[in-house]
């Protein structure tokens, strides 16, 4: 991949932020839905704890909001001086993270006065903690949604595209943040859902993701996959009809009826407590996307007194959902550990499995 190009992932971003942004502010740029927000936000308020999160919404924002007129005298003689609202943080004595979202929508005096606080640090003379990082996140430009920095502001800081996430990768993001293992499952077999409308030049070539050459009301982004997650988790209350009708208001029909398609089909995958009670005679789904399925669930609802039947049952899922299973289970940062990972690195199964299979994890840290 050249990342000059296609961009960089979140995690990418974020590092870019952390090393540098205390000194030169980065604009992240990316597609609508990707977790440009509230991804990079994460993984930065764990790393700099003590640092207290801003969130600017600029678009929102007016020029009477970030700086008011406190009235001075000083010999008798009245003056006005500008102070900085206190949702900067200029005024706390400890460092901050400002993030300036959307910043390519904000209105062009926005843009202006927040300069110096890109630039400089500081507003109306007043300085940020000396350990305070700036940074801004805004769309694409060929999106068409109105973002756009002069050149000038651009010529100022470092502008960082951020790529799309794949579908391997946002399946790991889902696994630990309760996306329903249907969808995960489905996702695994669906590439498309995650390209990007700068790879796709005949927008009907692929009908799922957002295209700004061709109005769709719905579509895919990892957003909207999230929402969908909610109404699939729902499906015991709903009939076909209404969850379908909520899918395609979420992701858009083509996507939506095919998931649908896959939530039929699963009613014919294994229970759990068939692969509880003989892990060699249960079922197995012929189809990849359906194993993935099988082995999300498993893993959201695994208890330890039936690692060993799983590890039984797994041995008979592809390969490839098995390197999806290490993934998701082991092959994280310190800091977004899997909850169920210490069932099963205490299980002699499991440790022989990954002894058996190392090279999954070798290929996968690459």
């Amino acid at each position: 991949m050249n990342t000059a190009i296609e961009g960089v992932s979140i995690a990418q971003a974020a590092a870019a932020i952390a090393a540098g942004g205390k000194h030169k502010a980065v604009i992240v740029t990316g597609a609508m839905g990707e977790g440009k927000t509230q991804g990079i936000a994460a993984i930065l308020k764990k790393q700099f704890p003590k640092h207290v999160f801003i969130q600017l919404d600029t678009p929102s924002l007016d020029l009477g909001d970030l700086m008011i007129p406190k009235f001075m005298d000083m010999n008798d003689k009245d003056y006005v001086r500008f102070v900085p609202n206190e949702m900067l943080g200029l005024h706390l004595d400890q460092p901050v993270i400002i993030n300036l979202d959307e910043i390519g929508k904000a209105n062009a005096s926005i843009k202006n006065a927040l300069r110096p606080i890109l630039v400089q640090r500081m507003l109306n003379g007043v300085a940020l903690h000396p350990d305070s990082i700036v940074y801004g996140t805004t769309n694409l430009d060929g999106e068409g949604l109105g973002d756009m920095l002069m050149p000038h502001q651009r010529n100022s800081v470092a502008v960082l595209k951020l790529r799309k996430s794949t579908n391997l990768e946002w399946i790991q993001w889902g696994a630990v943040n309760d996306i329903d293992p249907l969808v995960l499952g489905w996702v695994k077999e669906e590439p498309a859902l995650f390209q990007s409308f700068e790879e796709v030049n005949v927008p009907s070539d692929n009908p799922y993701i957002y295209h700004p050459r061709e109005h769709r009301e719905q579509f895919v982004t990892g957003r909207s996959l999230a929402s969908a997650s909610y109404w699939v988790s729902k499906r015991d209350e709903l009939d076909s009809d209404t969850l379908t009708g909520l899918l395609v208001g979420t992701i858009g029909a083509p996507a939506a009826f095919n998931l649908m398609t896959f939530i039929k089909m699963a009613s014919s995958f294994p229970s759990l407590e068939s692969i509880k009670q003989d892990p060699f005679t249960a079922v197995v789904p012929s189809k990849i996307n359906g194993q993935c399925y099988v082995m999300f669930r498993a893993l959201a609802a695994i208890e330890a007194d039936w690692v060993d039947a799983w590890m039984d049952y797994s041995a008979r899922l592809n390969p490839e959902v098995q390197a999806v299973f290490a993934s998701a289970l082991i092959n994280r940062s310190d800091k977004d550990v899997h909850p169920k990972q210490k069932l099963f690195t205490r299980n002699k199964k499991f440790s022989d499995w990954t002894i058996d299979n190392v090279y999954i994890f070798q290929a996968d840290k690459r």
